[in-house]
């Protein structure tokens, strides 16, 4: 989430430096963590079932954190439509950057499943590793991301240790 931040950041500080309104460049900076909304939404659910969590739980089940944002084929269509009907091409276009830019970094995001870039064609989740000093394209179906999720909920990681291993 720290890149995303400072992606928004940037983006922002462009949308300022371009003369963009107050709220639109507050907007397009948050516009680069817009997506991982979804993450609250299940926390407020765990709350409402009664489920005590003190912070949150971004490692259990990480293959529900790709609603429909997460989907390029959906989410980047749709900002390129609303940009070309109000004729707000700079502020649509940072927008629109900055969601590349969180898309691309939960590709190659160590503790995430990486995005389903070619949905609705496939339902194949693609993710960036290194693997032995190369990058790899990892290819998952959600078969696989569940099972995958399964696991790491009997081994316990927590959000302390997905910090500690993204920063490896």
């Amino acid at each position: 989430m720290i890149i995303d931040i400072a992606v928004g950041f940037v983006l922002s500080a462009v949308g300022k430096a371009c003369g963009l309104p107050n709220w639109q460049y507050i907007l397009v900076f948050l516009s680069s963590l817009a997506l991982d909304g979804d993450i609250i939404l299940n926390e407020y659910n765990r709350w409402l079932k009664g489920e005590k969590t003190r912070m949150l739980t971004l490692d259990e089940y990480s293959y529900q954190h790709k609603f429909i944002l997460h989907l390029p084929v959906v989410v980047i269509p749709a900002l390129l439509l609303v940009a070309f009907a109000t004729g707000w091409y700079l502020f649509f276009g940072l927008v629109t950057a900055a969601i590349i830019g969180h898309l691309i970094h939960d590709t190659v995001d160590n503790n995430f499943d990486g995005v389903r870039w070619l949905w609705p064609l496939n339902a194949v989740s693609y993710k960036i590793r290194r693997l032995d000093g190369k990058l790899i394209l990892e290819k998952k179906t959600s078969d696989q991301l569940e099972q995958e999720a399964m696991e790491m909920a009997k081994t316990g990681r927590n959000t302390k240790k997905i910090l500690k291993d993204n920063l490896k």
